[in-house]
This record gives structure tokens, C-alpha cells and sequence, in this order.
């Protein structure tokens, strides 16, 4: 799969794209969350990775923007605080997978074994 990974912490994006590659995917890291979302296109990715607890744009906000362009994407959000993370959540996110930072390799490999799934399922 295609991922966009997007977290604020470099030495999180070198480890988890390091992760994803092993696993099999390719994958695009943006520390800043407002590029991300200018290099974004619906057609260019599987699967959104987002942090929440980002400065300049929280992992919500960006999830409203990139469903607002790509409705079908697979999100992903992790934070190293889901309790804080949920405080700030609005809107629907029902469709979005939670995880908890630091992320265990194995876990996220269920996951998106499960999302590639979902996407062939079409």
C-alpha cells in the first residue's frame, strides 16, 4: 500500500517508515501536517497516518481535510495520548482506526493488513 505518514517528531517518522517499508509499503513522511496536506491528492495514497497531537493542525483536522478530498481513504491516527487526543476530537471519526504511541509493529501490520483487505473489498 501507499501511506502518508505524518507526525511532528522526526525520529517517530524514520522509525515508522523504516517499519512500513519492511512490512512492504511505500511511504511519504511530512512532518509538518499544513505540507502534508498541499502535496496531497486523493489518487496518491492507500492509507493517511496521522499523529494528533501536532502544532499548527491537529490529527482531526487533518483527517477532515483529507476525507473532505479523498471520502474513501483509510485514517489512521495515533497519539501517545488518546485520552488528551479525544478531548480535542469533533466531528465523526467512526471510521478511523486509533492507535497508541509508541506503535508495536506487529499491531500495525494487523491493521493495515486489515485495511488492504477493506480496500480490495472495494
Amino acid at each position: 500500500m501507499k501511506i502518508l505518514l505524518i507526525d511532528d517528531e522526526p525520529d517517530i517518522l524514520l522509525h515508522m517508515k523504516k517499519a512500513l517499508e519492511r512490512l512492504g509499503h511505500s511511504c511519504e513522511t511530512f512532518e509538518d501536517p499544513l505540507v502534508a496536506l498541499s502535496h496531497f491528492s486523493g489518487d496518491q495514497y492507500d492509507v493517511v497516518i496521522s499523529d494528533v497531537l501536532m502544532p499548527k493542525m491537529n490529527g482531526f483536522s487533518v483527517a477532515t481535510e483529507i476525507r473532505r478530498m479523498a471520502p474513501a481513504i483509510k485514517l489512521i491516527l495515533v497519539s501517545g495520548n488518546l485520552t488528551k487526543a479525544m478531548e480535542i476530537k469533533t466531528g465523526n471519526f467512526s471510521s478511523v482506526v486509533y492507535m497508541k504511541k509508541p506503535i508495536d509493529v506487529h499491531s500495525l501490520k494487523m491493521v493495515l493488513d486489515n485495511l488492504g483487505q477493506e480496500l480490495q473489498a472495494g
